[in-house]
Parts: C-alpha cells; sequence; structure tokens
C-alpha cells in the first residue's frame, strides 16, 4: 500500500514538472500548427514527449523531409482544432482530462483526434469516461455518439449498451415533434426508406396528410418494459429494416 502511495506521489510531481514544461516552453523542438482559418493556432512541444505517447507523431516528426525553421520542427494538422489539440497536450502533459465539462461534440472530436493520433492510453481514458455516463452522451447528440462507437472497434463491446439507452421509452413515427424530426430525424434521412421520410415529414406540416407507408397507431400511454436484458442482432436488424448497405456505410463513413 506504501509502495502505491509513493509511486503515485513520485507520478503527480513528474507530471508537474512535465505541465511546467508545457506552460513555460523551455526545451521545445517542435511547433505544430492546428485548426482551419479562422481558427487556428500554433502549439509548442518536445518531440520525445510525443514520441513517448503517440506512434503517429513517431513516423511524422522523423521523416527526413519533415519542415524545419530554425533547427525547430513545424508541423501542420489542420484537421484538429485548437481546442482539441489543446485538451491531447494537458492529458499528455499534466494528465488533465474532465470530460464532464466537455460538450459530447467536442468528445466525438476528441475521441476522432485521439485514434488518428494513436495515443492509446487517451483512447483508454476516454472510454472509461465515456461509459460512467453514456445517457448524457445519448441525450445531448445520439447521431454523433452512435457513429463513433460503430466506427471505432473498442467500443464495440458496449455497442448493445449505447443502442438499449437510445431504444428507451420510444416515441411514435407520427408522436415526433417537428424539433426532434429536424434534429433526430433529418440526420438519418440518406438511412431512412424515401417514402418513410416523406410520410414523417408530410405529417409534421401538416398532420391531415394520410401516410402512405404507416398505419397510424393510438399514442402509447406506458413506456415500454425494457427490464429484461436486449440482446440485439444487428445483421437481422440491417436485413429486416432492407437497408443494410446504407446503415452500415452511415455508421462506418
Amino acid at each position: 500500500m506504501y509502495e502505491e502511495e509513493q509511486k503515485e506521489r513520485i507520478t503527480r510531481k513528474i507530471y508537474s514538472r512535465f505541465g511546467e514544461l508545457l506552460d513555460s516552453g523551455l526545451g521545445t523542438d517542435t511547433l505544430i500548427e492546428v485548426g482551419k482559418e479562422p481558427n487556428i493556432k500554433s502549439f509548442r512541444a518536445h518531440s520525445f514527449i510525443l514520441f513517448a505517447v503517440s506512434p503517429y507523431f513517431q513516423t511524422a516528426l522523423s521523416k527526413p523531409w519533415v519542415h524545419k525553421v530554425d533547427d525547430k520542427i513545424h508541423y501542420k494538422k489542420p484537421n484538429i482544432s485548437p481546442k482539441i489539440f489543446e485538451m491531447i497536450l494537458n492529458f499528455i502533459y499534466k494528465a488533465e482530462l474532465n470530460l464532464k465539462q466537455q460538450k459530447v461534440a467536442d468528445i466525438c472530436s476528441l475521441i476522432k483526434a485521439s485514434d488518428e493520433l494513436s495515443i492509446d492510453i487517451l483512447n483508454e481514458h476516454i472510454l472509461e469516461c465515456v461509459l460512467q455516463d453514456p445517457r448524457r452522451l445519448i441525450d445531448e447528440d445520439p447521431v454523433n455518439i452512435l457513429q463513433i462507437i460503430f466506427r471505432y472497434d473498442y467500443f464495440s463491446d458496449f455497442r448493445e449498451t449505447f443502442l438499449r439507452i437510445t431504444c428507451e421509452n420510444p416515441e411514435k413515427w407520427f408522436q415526433i415533434t417537428g424539433k426532434d424530426f429536424w434534429y433526430n430525424v433529418k440526420p438519418f434521412k440518406k438511412v431512412l426508406p424515401k417514402e418513410m421520410y416523406d410520410d414523417i415529414l408530410g405529417y409534421n406540416i401538416d398532420n391531415s396528410i394520410q401516410p402512405k407507408s404507416f398505419e397510424i397507431l393510438q399514442k402509447r400511454q406506458k413506456p415500454l418494459n425494457l427490464s429484461r436484458k436486449l440482446v440485439v442482432d444487428y445483421d437481422e436488424m440491417y436485413r429486416r429494416a432492407k437497408i443494410s448497405r446504407r446503415a452500415r456505410s452511415f455508421f462506418l463513413e
């Protein structure tokens, strides 16, 4: 027990020193420019620290044709925003990352960036944090988070959990509000059959329109009982919906 406490104390002290190096810029040999106009920012870093945590940077910053100015590496990464890259550097140098304070859209962007940069320790940390409160992610941004869990293999064991939460207390198609339709149905337009989509859209505009692809049932009085374990057979789900190729390309694109 004492040895573990000592190890943790030493680790915290070392990280505090790394954090000071990041904040001061002392000894940095790398300048990384991230983002796109008008949101571009340059960060100073130490190549040996980036090498230690990221196989991506080991390759990208070691190439003989890497751009140097005044003996310092200059590297551009336009597809990662300054906000996300700052989060990554703070995690690497300071072990600081509080995802509870972040929007789901930013968490999804962080997952994509961490995966691209091959920072395994960050991927593991994000996964642990995400699984602590999956409901918040689904409630705030279901489209983005479902695309993420279907795209990355390290979420494969938890897809059922996220789908179960998504399927709780469903609304019938024609009881969806216009706002919910715009934010939660429209993003799936290319997955849904055209006639179904047109029926839902038309009914939201004028509920006197009789849909062709649906029978309008009475409003459900009680929520569905989902106390039993929900087992999802993805292939069967895709086959029955007759949208296998479109659904897979949507989630994995």
